[in-house]
């Protein structure tokens, strides 16, 4: 999202912080708007190193406060926390785009 578009989601929200089906709600606003899901999936796609559907945490980590808009650790951790993550730290991006996407 712009810095327009965050500005107007924290008018919107009446506190500090915000639950993680809060920010799904202000995603799925946000997100059609620009891609639709299969182009979600297949930007992570090109980090999935070995074709089965996953990424790792730390990759999706470092993209996301590296790229774009610079999100800091602490707004990545809370935007992650929710994000259903195997043992071994990877995450199952089609899943992850479908829950963001609310499809």
């Amino acid at each position: 999202p712009t810095e327009a578009e965050i500005a107007d989601v924290v008018r919107q929200t009446a506190s500090d912080t915000m639950s993680f089906d809060d920010f799904l709600t202000h995603v799925t606003r946000l997100m059609p708007l620009r891609y639709t899901p299969q182009e979600v999936v297949e930007a992570f796609r090109i980090f999935d190193k070995q074709g089965n559907g996953l990424v790792s945490m730390s990759e999706v980590r470092h993209v996301i406060t590296s790229l774009g808009e610079k999100l800091t650790e602490e707004e990545v951790d809370e935007m992650l926390r929710e994000a259903k993550v195997d043992g071994s730290g990877m995450l199952e991006y089609q899943r992850f785009v479908e829950q963001m996407m609310g499809k």
